[in-house]
């Protein structure tokens, strides 16, 4: 006798119970991948037929039904209100058809440690992955010590304007009357409708994506290094200091990119991504990437059917504000260290700048070139305290050398840059949904929310996301086969001759 590569006794309720594992990490799991999987692991050769069937069977012991999952969401809203009090949830579906429309989600723990938060927030949209497709709708801001801390997230059926009047609308209702400033893209669902639902607070385009737009204003394939140069002058006027060093540098801007330039400058009102212009503080935050982060944070589990994703984001959240409260109670020092660490960095630049004093708390720094710094107002000639909130290495300079020394640096600072905030931000526990008392959905004539009709796209199903206009992707450099040169030729157009 001799050992072959097939087993009649290999099922697919074995295949089942042996990749169990794998599918729980990763929903989207292949039957191509299991086959090359149980040849490395056991060097058994099965059929696609098997590999299938055990991971539909997998999936099906790990989620259900994928159209139960919307019945469940009814009842998770109901279990997730009474364990966490205070929170928002609001559960929306057709009422003729019973279809899902769309649901969203804000926790009383995130609500409450917004609070010690700065007042900003990210808003974007990322896709599902799973079967019935769709839409997440999310707000992330950041903690005192620039760690993420994400306020909501709905899950809808595409992202329009409909959708974001009636996210916004929520997100309103769990705000305080703080005045926020938005940090979106350009996308005109969130261009035309914050300032409506928000009248007062400030809406910042991000620079990251304007950049990318402004390489596409500017098209041509040999055009990087002029693309490159462009976007750098771009940025000297968007994070100018003053009205003055922004006309400077536009006047810049304008000479090396001629009339183009001037019409895309006045595409994008400067009052919404230039810090001369802008009449909020931004905290620093020139970009959406907090959102973009949390997007990827939760890349995986955007591939789960909704009941469970929903749960698995309430599970990651919880998770994530239990370890840093737990962290925070280690910490000795009143200003969080990543704060503390940089303001570190700037009293040591300045120890060889000299100090002196005008009135009322003016000062001038001898450093290159030279700045002013009014301790009182909190604002220097440089434009860093004023735009982030947290002092600058000039105002740190004045503050060791002239007002008091390092113990009197904490008096200077923002408050929501200390770890009493921080530790406030995480004090509200999320609490667990206890999954034992769910209901039975599996009845077809029981259920009260039907899962969406989802009408299968043409074409391959895209995996990667599409980038925007103008944003580049990374290329791998081609390579000779024959010189062993990164070059534009191959082995086959390679003219030159060779001793190889």
């Amino acid at each position: 006798m001799y050992r072959t590569n097939k087993h009649k006794r290999v099922s697919s309720s074995l295949v089942a119970d042996e990749i169990a594992g794998i599918v729980e990490k990763k929903p989207k799991t292949s039957p191509v991948d299991m086959l090359d999987w149980f040849i490395d692991k056991y060097g058994l050769d099965l059929s696609y037929h098997s590999a299938w069937l055990g991971v539909e069977k997998a999936r099906g012991d790990l989620y259900g039904d994928y159209a139960d999952s919307f019945d469940r969401l009814r009842w998770y809203v109901e279990a997730a209100r009474a364990t966490n009090p205070g929170s928002i949830l609001r559960l929306e579906s057709d009422p003729v058809t019973k279809e899902f429309l769309r649901l969203f989600v804000s926790f009383d723990a995130c609500i409450k440690g917004f609070n010690y938060c700065r007042p900003f927030l990210c808003l974007d949209a990322t896709h599902l992955k799973g079967r019935f497709k769709g839409t997440l709708l999310a707000a992330t801001g950041k903690d005192a010590n620039q760690c993420l801390f994400p306020i909501a997230f709905a899950i809808c059926d595409a992202k329009n304007d409909a959708n974001w009047i009636w996210f916004l609308g929520l997100l309103r209702s769990t705000l305080s009357t703080r005045l926020i400033t938005f940090i979106t893209d350009r996308n005109a669902g969130l261009v035309n409708n914050v300032p409506v639902m928000f009248p007062g607070c400030h809406h910042a385009y991000c620079l990251y994506h304007i950049q990318f737009n402004l390489k596409d204003h500017f098209p041509g394939r040999f055009r990087k290094g002029f693309q490159n140069r462009l976007v750098e002058l771009f940025n000297k006027c968007a994070y100018a200091s003053s009205v003055a060093v922004y006309k400077a540098a536009e006047e810049e801007f304008y000479q090396f990119g001629g009339d183009k330039a001037r019409t895309f400058i006045a595409s994008v009102p400067k009052e919404h991504w230039s810090n001369a212009y802008f009449e909020g503080q931004r905290y620093g935050e020139m970009s959406s990437s907090a959102v973009e982060s949390f997007n990827n944070w939760i890349l995986k589990t955007r591939e789960m059917p909704v009941f469970y994703l929903v749960d698995e984001l309430r599970r990651k959240i919880m998770k994530q504000m239990a370890a840093r409260r737990v962290k925070s109670m280690k910490w000795n020092s009143v200003i969080c260290p990543k704060m503390d660490t940089k303001l570190a960095r700037f009293i040591d630049r300045g120890r060889s700048w000299r100090i002196i004093m005008s009135n009322g708390g003016l000062y001038e720094v001898r450093c290159h070139p030279p700045k002013v710094v009014s301790v009182e107002e909190r604002t220097c000639s440089c434009g860093y305290w004023q735009s982030t909130g947290f002092m600058c290495r000039h105002a740190a300079t004045v503050i060791i050398k002239a007002c008091g020394g390092e113990g009197n640096l904490v008096d200077h600072i923002d408050p929501l840059y200390l770890v009493d905030a921080y530790r406030r931000a995480y004090e509200e526990p999320i609490y667990p949904v206890v999954e034992s008392d769910i209901p039975d959905f599996t009845k077809e004539g029981d259920r009260v929310i039907k899962p969406p009709r989802n009408k299968r796209p043409a074409g391959r199903p895209k995996v990667k996301r599409i980038r925007s206009r103008g944003e580049e992707s990374y290329t791998r450099p081609n390579k000779c086969g024959r010189c062993h040169k990164a070059s534009k030729h191959n082995r086959r157009t390679w003219k030159e001759p060779s001793d190889i």
